[in-house]
This record gives C-alpha cells, structure tokens and sequence, in this order.
C-alpha cells in the first residue's frame, strides 16, 4: 500500500489482485463510464447480463469521434480497459481508431493482473465492433 491507497481487490475466486497506480486510476473515475446520449456507433462484446462484457457507445461528429463511452459489468481491470480506451478514442478518426490495439491498452495501464487479460481483450473487440457499427445482435 503506497501513500495510503490499497490497490488491490478480491477477485470472485477469493483472490487478492493488484492494479497499478495507473489502472487504479482510471479504474476510478467516473468521466467515461455509462450510457451516451445521442451515440452513432456502438459495440458489444462479452455476454452483457450474463458474465464479462464491454459495451463501447461513440458519437461521431465531422468524421471524428467526439465522444466516446463505456459500460461495462466486470472487475476494476475491466473498468480500467473502458476508461482507458474512452480517452484514447475521442477525438480520432475511425482509421486511427481502429490501430488502437489490447496490447497498447495494457502497456499504458502497467499490465494487467494475472487473469484479467480478458480485459483488454473484450474492450478491442468492442473498439472493432463500434467502428464496424455493429452490435453483438447483428451478427
């Protein structure tokens, strides 16, 4: 525990897992997370209800993505992954989004614990599926 801060959770297993100060971070904020009004796009991956799951809702604006945000039912990492790419995403043309890469998310947010790659994961594959314009439903 650094400065006082506990970065580390229970995971549904029982285990003790740690984030960086970074995921913690983004883990915590509440600037990106819930429902966007007016989104043009929207992705979903994962099994929303029913287990891990990342929806990614963008607004479109002038062929860039004005805003961006995520919902998600799952762990800190997950909440982290959303966070994360939101930021990473506004203001990018769908191309540049598009070369937005799980991997890129885990080496800004200091890895991920062991486990939770998942994480990542599910937040690119909601990434691909919004600027596919696609949902889960459509395919």
């Amino acid at each position: 525990m650094a400065l006082g801060i506990d970065r580390s959770y229970h995971s549904r297993k029982g285990e003790i897992v740690a984030l960086s100060q970074t995921a913690l971070e983004y883990a915590q904020s509440a600037s990106y997370c819930g429902p966007l009004e007016g989104a043009t796009r929207r992705g979903v991956s994962g099994s929303p209800g029913d287990g891990p799951s990342m929806i990614i809702e963008l607004r479109m604006e002038s062929g860039r993505i004005a805003e961006a945000r995520y919902q998600t039912y799952g762990c800190p990492t997950a909440r982290a992954c959303g966070a994360l790419a939101c930021k990473l995403l506004a203001g990018r043309t769908l191309e540049e989004a598009g070369r937005i890469e799980a991997s890129d998310l885990v080496v800004i947010l200091g890895g991920v614990p062991e486990g939770k790659s998942h994480c990542p994961k599910l937040t690119h594959e909601a990434i691909s599926r919004a600027i596919e314009g696609r949902t889960e439903e459509q395919q």
